[in-house]
């Protein structure tokens, strides 16, 4: 039996996060949790609460998966702050991952490519073409505006929005008949991805791990503005 390595995966880019931890062996338990929350912390005993069920020692883990973003400024900055606090203690590699990836894979291992919208804000928002090919799965992103993408759907096998997803890029999506699908990323879907591109090599220095923010997060400007001299 080929041994994985021991695994957290941290998908908290949405108000409901989740958190995945896997043994060597490849069993995976996971649970969920609430993100964003300022007054307590639910993440860091979920982790311990997983460890225990699956009888790991926290310094034990090898290989951190975490969906960097776009998405919720706290669950993200929480994310990537506990990834480099185990990687640096010890010595866990981490693989970064766009949280569109994490979205198209928790719903679909089919080969396609899929186009995930989040981030919207006015009249932009961030849009990810997501491909896969026999499990070999690639992200490109940007900015984008109604404009530009009712010209790519033509090539879209499906199309992956929240609730604040613009009502024009379902009614888009429903004239040439490609299917909508609700963004639910969990931190399975993200810890099975992540364990592939580990394979691969795609691994990050933690001090190069960093949030995805289409634009600057809105509490960084607030701040900005109030101190300006």
């Amino acid at each position: 039996m080929v041994s994985l390595p021991i695994t957290l995966a941290l998908e908290l880019s949405q108000r409901e996060g989740s958190i995945a931890l896997s043994q060597a062996c490849g069993t995976i338990a996971l649970k969920t949790v609430e993100t964003g929350k300022r007054h307590k912390d639910d993440v860091l005993p979920t982790i311990a609460n997983l460890a225990e069920e699956l009888s790991i020692e926290s310094n034990k883990i090898q290989l951190v998966v975490v969906s960097v973003g776009p998405g919720g400024f706290t669950g993200l900055r929480t994310a990537v702050s506990i990834a480099k606090m185990i990687s640096l203690t010890t010595g866990a590699e981490i693989v970064s991952v766009e949280t569109a990836l994490s979205i198209t894979r928790s719903q679909t291992t089919n080969d396609g490519t899929y186009y995930v919208v989040s981030g919207v804000k006015k009249e932009t928002f961030w849009l990810s073409k997501v491909t896969n090919h026999k499990d070999d799965w690639k992200c490109e992103s940007h900015l984008s505006t109604l404009d530009a993408f009712q010209k790519v759907l033509g090539s879209a096998d499906g199309v992956f929005i929240d609730s604040y997803s613009p009502d024009e890029v379902a009614v888009l999506c429903s004239e040439r008949d490609v299917s909508i699908y609700q963004a639910r990323p969990d931190a399975k879907s993200l810890l099975e991805l992540g364990t592939m591109l580990f394979k691969q090599k795609a691994t990050i220095d933690p001090m190069n791990l960093a949030p995805l923010y289409p634009r600057e997060p809105e509490a960084v400007r607030l701040w900005k503005t109030k101190n300006k001299s």
